[in-house]
């Protein structure tokens, strides 16, 4: 079996293979013509060969891009791939399709071809050269196959914690293009948290100047101007991947409340040591300025992220404030509330007609279901202590989910060594198949299901900086990306398989690898 990740829906391999060469032309007419330039700037750095993009063009040693329109299996995300030793024909309803066509393309060929620099060749070898031991010249060729296929889930997604660590420009754009690499097509940033803010809100200056700069050593400290956040939106989108930003409400909240005091409800933040359990500050629920704020923070992220959707987080917000504070007290009063827990639904109820009105729609962590949120909430199920009660319970009230339990798909502060991986691994697809296949005891109706958008697995960033998130999400993502793109394929029953392709790749994906997957 071919070393792919993820593995294609329908894969024939046939005899023979076709061969790369300087000779070798792109063709693309029409929108393809764009995708052939990609495939072209990846090709070049490697293998050095000019491979120009033509709009028509025949004979052998093409490869051929088209967009079909509509077709029926395929999606807006499929793709069909014929390798074939006189050329290389790729054909998609969307230029979606071609992209991810490419991927396979390009995990077909060897591993060198994402080399930065290029890869000496010597074809044919001069009658009287000597190599050094060891040394093979490049032949840069793709095995003969006939693919077909297309994810199952719209969801396939890649959280960056960029809070605790923040990130620079550069590396926001290496997971992109590492997860256009695994077909993934939704990058969750988490911009806001205790350890620092990392959005530029122009009617609130000091959320950057002082909540950007909250910790004291200096890697974890920063923001994105307004620019950085276009550029990173462009660049993903040019590679069908879509931004969402995350403004973590209304706990998770001490950036915020130590800029702006008189958001909370004492007036005076306390700095704690920052866990998610030792939390004491959260936006004062009784107090009408702070959903003013809510609304220019909100409106700010939504005039720079062009998707339909915002994370507003909600979970672990401590109560203890709205306990005592008077204008919590009044508030539960006032709206015939019973207790804080309701108040957080009131909260969040509000803050999602200010999301809903600019026709987008609010994503929230599953602790918001104790509030019967309105069911076009998209409920992101993360507690693994919940069990599959949390996303059954959404589903039957209505609510899309995403899935990202945290026993499987969190990375955040462990270094997977390979072994260990592979155990989890091994855990990973039985695990998300039976969160579809083995229903709990009561609950028999597939249909219950259907609103499952995907999955989306998280880079928390309390101990990772940017020069150890290499190691920390690979080799663990390519499970989570095999089991987004495909959850029933047959071959994520076969874990020997799956072991093999990883063992295979894991230079191709590794931070510490010879190519372009380092640090």
């Amino acid at each position: 079996m071919l070393n792919l990740v993820p593995y294609p829906k329908v894969c024939r391999e046939r005899r023979g293979e076709f061969l790369l060469t300087r000779r070798t032309r792109i063709v693309g007419g029409g929108a393809a013509a764009a995708m052939g330039e990609y495939l072209a700037g990846r090709l070049r750095p490697a293998t050095g060969f000019p491979l120009k993009v033509q709009k028509t063009g025949r004979g052998e040693g093409i490869i051929r891009l088209s967009l079909t329109g509509p077709q029926r299996g395929l999606g807006d995300e499929g793709y069909r791939l014929r390798v074939a030793p006189e050329g290389v024909e790729l054909s998609a309803p969307a230029e979606a399709g071609l992209l991810y066509g490419i991927q396979t393309f390009l995990q077909l060929l060897p591993d060198a071809i994402e080399s930065q620099w290029r890869v000496p060749k010597m074809d044919p070898l001069p009658r009287d050269c000597v190599l050094p031991k060891g040394w093979k010249p490049q032949r840069w060729f793709a095995p003969c196959v006939e693919i077909e296929d297309r994810p199952s889930f719209e969801w396939r997604g890649f959280m960056l914690d960029c809070s605790r660590h923040f990130r620079s420009l550069e590396t926001l754009k290496w997971c992109v293009e590492k997860m256009v690499r695994l077909k993934m097509n939704r990058f969750h940033l988490h911009l806001t948290d205790n350890h620092g803010w990392r959005i530029d809100v122009p009617d609130w200056p000091k959320l950057t100047k002082v909540g950007g700069f909250v910790e004291p050593e200096p890697r974890r400290q920063g923001f994105y101007t307004a620019d950085d956040i276009r550029e990173i939106v462009r660049y993903a989108a040019e590679r069908n991947v879509m931004v969402i930003p995350e403004i973590d409400l209304p706990g998770h909240c001490y950036s915020a409340v130590a800029s702006y005091p008189e958001l909370c409800c004492t007036g005076r933040p306390r700095r704690n040591d920052m866990s998610h359990f030792h939390q004491l500050d959260i936006l004062c629920a009784g107090n009408d300025g702070v959903y003013d704020f809510v609304r220019d923070v909100l409106a700010e992220a939504m005039r720079l992220f062009p998707a339909p959707y915002v994370h507003i987080g909600g979970d672990e917000a401590p109560k203890n404030r709205w306990r005592v504070c008077p204008k919590c007290r009044a508030r539960i009063r006032d709206e015939g509330l019973q207790d804080e827990s309701e108040l957080q639904a009131y909260f969040i109820d509000r803050v999602a007609e200010m999301v809903r009105r600019e026709g987008k729609r609010i994503i929230a962590w599953d602790d918001v279901l104790a509030g019967h949120p309105e069911p076009d909430v998209i409920v992101h199920w993360w507690s693994s202590a919940r069990g599959v009660v949390a996303p059954l319970e959404a589903a039957r009230r209505g609510h899309q989910v995403i899935c990202s339990r945290s026993d499987w798909n969190y990375f955040g502060a462990w270094s997977w060594q390979l072994e260990p991986f592979y155990t989890r691994a091994e855990y990973l697809p039985r695990e998300f198949t039976g969160f579809r296949e083995e229903r709990p005891a009561g609950h028999p109706d597939p249909a219950e299901w259907d609103g499952i958008l995907g999955a989306e697995c998280c880079m928390w960033g309390e101990s990772t900086p940017d020069a150890l998130l290499s190691s920390r999400i690979f080799p663990t993502i390519l499970a989570n990306a095999e089991l987004q793109w495909h959850y029933r394929h047959p071959r994520q029953r076969d874990y020997p398989s799956f072991q093999r392709r990883v063992r295979s790749l894991q230079d191709y994906f590794d931070g510490t690898a010879r190519l372009n997957w380092g640090s």
